[in-house]
Order: C-alpha cells, then sequence, then structure tokens
C-alpha cells in the first residue's frame, strides 16, 4: 500500500503491472519481462501498461541509446524493478508513462544515465514522476535527466526507502498537470512516509512546479547536500509558491548542508513548524541541522503565505534545530543567522 501527499491530502493506492512475456537478449517489444543481460537493438513502443519488467537478479537492461515510450495514459511505469536486487538500467529515453522508471522492493539496484520525460500520472493514483523508489533499499540513482514529469515529481522516495543515493542529476522543469487535466504540485526531489537515510547529493534541482527538494512529515536522517536549487515553485496555480528546500512537520534528524539555494518562489531553506488543529498540536521540523549554505534572492514573487526569507525556521527560538555558518539575504529568526554572514558581509 502506497499513500501520496498532493495539495494537503493524502491518497492510498495499490501498485500493479502485467507481465505479457520473457525477452532474451537482443529485440524485445512491449510487455516483455528481461531475464538476461540485454541491450536494445530498437525503440520500444508505443506500448499499453509496463513496456519492460525485470524478472530476474543482477540483470543489466541497456536501452542503447534508445526510447521506451508509452500511449500516454499515466496508469503505469515504462520500466518496472520489483522486488530484484543488482540490477542495472542505463542509457536511454523513458517517455510518456505514468513513472518513468519505477523501483518498488529490492535494494541494490542502480538507474544511471536515463533520461525520463513527460511521464504523467492520473490523480489520485501511484504513479507521476520520472524515477522512483518505493520501500526499497541500497540503490543508485546516478547521471540521469528527469525533466518535464508530473504531478508528483521529477524523483520520489517513497515509504521505507531508506540508504539511497540520489546523485549527479538533472531534475528540471517538473510541472505537468495529472491525467485528465488536473492538479499539479510537482516537487524537484520529494521523500515521503518514512524515507530515512538517503543522500541527496550534487543535484541540480531547477524550474520545478513547487518545492525544490522537499523532506515531507515522518521523514528522518536523510543528508541533503552540495545541491544547486534555483528557480522553483514559480508556478501558477492557486496554492503556495514553492520554496528551495522545504522540511516539513514531523520530519527529524535530517542535514542540510552546502546546497546553493537562489531565486525560488518562496523560501529559500523553511523549515516548518508546528500546527494546532482544534485541540491536538502536530509538531514540527526538529532536531535538523542547517549548515553552511548559500542563499539569496529567494520570495522575489508576491503570492499567499507573507514575508519569505532565505533562511527561515517556524519553529519557536528554532526548536532543537541547528542553523550554522549559512549566508542569506533576508533571515527569520535570528536563531537562523548564527555564525552565516548576511548582506553587508558580516558575521552576527
Amino acid at each position: 500500500m502506497r499513500k501520496r501527499l498532493l495539495m494537503g491530502a493524502m491518497s492510498s493506492v495499490l501498485v500493479g503491472a502485467a507481465l505479457t512475456g520473457t525477452a532474451s537478449a537482443g529485440h524485445v517489444g512491449c510487455g516483455d519481462v528481461i531475464t538476461e543481460d540485454t541491450t536494445l537493438d530498437s525503440d520500444v513502443g508505443p506500448c499499453d501498461g509496463t513496456a519492460l519488467t525485470i524478472g530476474a537478479d543482477g540483470v543489466t537492461l541497456d536501452l542503447g541509446g534508445h526510447r521506451v515510450f508509452g500511449d500516454g495514459d499515466g496508469d503505469a511505469p515504462g520500466i518496472l524493478i520489483e522486488d530484484r536486487q543488482g540490477v542495472v538500467v542505463t542509457k536511454g529515453l523513458v517517455e510518456l508513462f505514468g513513472t518513468g522508471v519505477a523501483i518498488v522492493g529490492g535494494s541494490g539496484n542502480t538507474v544511471s544515465k536515463v533520461e525520463a520525460s513527460h511521464n504523467v500520472g492520473v490523480f489520485p493514483g501511484d504513479f507521476g514522476e520520472g524515477l522512483l523508489i518505493d520501500s526499497s533499499s541500497d540503490n543508485l540513482l546516478s547521471k540521469n535527466v528527469a525533466r518535464r514529469n508530473g504531478p508528483y515529481a521529477g524523483i520520489t522516495l517513497l515509504g521505507d526507502a531508506s540508504f539511497n543515493t540520489i546523485d549527479k542529476n538533472l531534475v528540471e522543469f517538473n510541472n505537468l498537470l495529472s491525467r485528465p487535466t488536473g492538479p499539479q504540485q510537482d516537487d524537484g526531489i520529494r521523500l515521503e512516509n518514512g524515507a530515512n537515510n538517503n543522500t541527496i547529493t550534487k543535484n541540480g534541482v531547477y524550474d520545478n512546479g513547487l518545492d525544490g527538494i522537499a523532506l515531507f512529515a515522518d521523514t528522518f536522517d536523510n543528508v541533503v547536500q552540495k545541491n544547486d536549487v534555483r528557480r522553483n515553485g514559480a508556478h501558477d496555480q492557486i496554492h503556495r509558491q514553492g520554496d528551495g528546500i522545504a522540511v516539513f512537520n514531523r520530519s527529524t534528524g535530517n542535514l542540510i548542508e552546502k546546497n546553493s539555494v537562489f531565486d525560488n518562489g518562496a523560501n529559500g531553506i523553511f523549515l516548518r513548524g508546528p500546527i494546532v488543529l482544534g485541540t491536538r498540536t502536530i509538531p514540527g521540523a526538529t532536531n535538523n541541522e542547517v549548515l553552511k549554505n548559500h542563499t539569496g534572492n529567494n520570495g522575489p514573487i508576491p503570492g499567499p503565505g507573507g514575508p519569505r526569507y532565505d533562511l527561515r525556521d517556524n519553529n519557536p527560538a528554532c526548536d532543537a534545530n541547528r542553523w550554522f555558518g549559512n549566508t542569506y539575504l533576508t533571515a527569520f529568526p535570528e536563531c537562523t543567522t548564527a555564525g552565516g554572514r548576511g548582506p553587508s558581509g558580516e558575521t552576527p
């Protein structure tokens, strides 16, 4: 069972994929199951449903620079790696599915040098990003391009996705409406529902619909380090503008370090504060470290939500969050500026 967060609501949906045949090395077609090392010799598609499913551990699927493409229905992943270990998918284009490449369960898989583009899910539903890791560990997503996917994200880590590395990917212009035309949120990289101990490093995250990098509720002990995060959150939807890096309520123990965060629609780095709902208080984002980030010119676009800042912590006196050594033009409250440099270049 998977749970999605979109527009403040949660929806639960199931993962499914049709398996229709077994591929041998070389020429494959829609619905094939890959059980041995395979290099594509041609494009695959248009496919109704999942194009290729990995059916054995330790398999390398080399797309050979070819295109794997769907029919645009948005109800299935293009390439599915489910409950597998040691799989490699590399070197090609996956587009017009619900999600480009989905890793569901299993561990130790690699997706590299894949362009996942124009994959758009049905809302509410399972899919809606370029690359997905769901309840899987120790995977590597490296040197991929996730561009113009929707409505959830360029890259999503979901459920008990743990000890994964998201490194040196280009994540840009993920801002497409769901199918049929409906809501759109589209973070660049988003972690949800228990994603923990993951490393998000050296990615370029540009011009996505909402937040550049979002750590949702109950994500913990993740490292977000040395990413370049710019111009996210400037969509024209009615709801809030997006932040560069957003850490939501009940997200704890995360390290946000040495990122460059500039020109995003709302705040640069924003740690959410507690929310009071009747007699219930939902804790804010606490016990996080925000260290040595470079920020500036965030929040230039007028919109709802009040003042915007390069550095912002809505927990009283920053609670147990530690801010140190960040550069900024605007910051709130004072505890976010410790050891940093403001407009004058002076250390507070």
